[in-house]
């Protein structure tokens, strides 16, 4: 992609290819191959990958539930994340950067309005205050343009109450649309809303 528009991407390469329909290409398994969306070593794409991180996860729980109730004595590193920072900029008035997803009131200016976006944000004792970013270049743009515009399908769907407008979301979503046809996302999306039925009450 970065050699292809010029711009480079920040996020994991193998959850860049979710977004654009180049990549995950079910019927051409030497592309998957290629950039390595497809290996068998890879935990995001093991058969078993639910089974495997819930087992993993009941372990680690089990673990962490015994060193709480030993005498054990935990260091108070801060981690990579953003929560600690933001609560003590908040609380002590000592500004810090991070980057957050906030709701584009004008931030990106070729961003739908309303878009959540992830922009530069200042923190302070006052809270949290995005800083203003202008125009993406125009691939990038475009590529950001086409998933919001199948989200907010998606969601106006889920605001209304409205099967079809989601159905219609996944059309549009890019890398849906390069690998199914019409009625197969019809199909997929039926399958989706019968396996979650007792979510979707009043949904028509």
């Amino acid at each position: 992609m970065f050699k292809t528009f010029g711009y480079f991407l920040t996020e994991a390469s193998f959850i860049n290819a979710y977004y654009m329909p180049y990549f995950r290409k079910s019927s051409r398994p030497d592309i998957m191959e290629k950039y390595k969306l497809e290996t068998e070593g890879h935990p995001e794409r093991h058969p078993h990958r639910d089974e495997t991180i819930q087992a993993a996860r009941v372990i680690e729980d089990k673990k962490f539930q015994d060193e709480i109730e030993s005498d054990k004595e935990f260091p108070l590193n801060p981690s990579r994340e953003y929560g600690a920072k933001i609560i003590h900029a908040m609380e002590s008035g000592t500004a810090t950067r991070i980057n957050a997803n906030v709701k584009n009131t004008g931030l990106i200016t070729n961003l739908s309005m309303g878009a959540c976006v992830e922009v530069p944000c200042l923190v302070d004792r006052e809270g949290i205050h995005p800083c203003y970013v202008g125009a993406l270049p125009a691939p990038a743009a475009a590529l950001n343009q086409a998933n919001i515009g199948a989200q907010e399908m998606v969601m106006r769907g889920i605001m209304e109450k409205d099967k079809n407008k989601i159905f219609q979301g996944a059309l549009l979503d890019p890398l849906t649309a390069a690998i199914l046809t019409i009625d197969q996302t019809k199909q997929m999306c039926d399958e989706l809303f019968e396996a979650e039925k007792v979510y979707l009450q009043g949904y028509k």
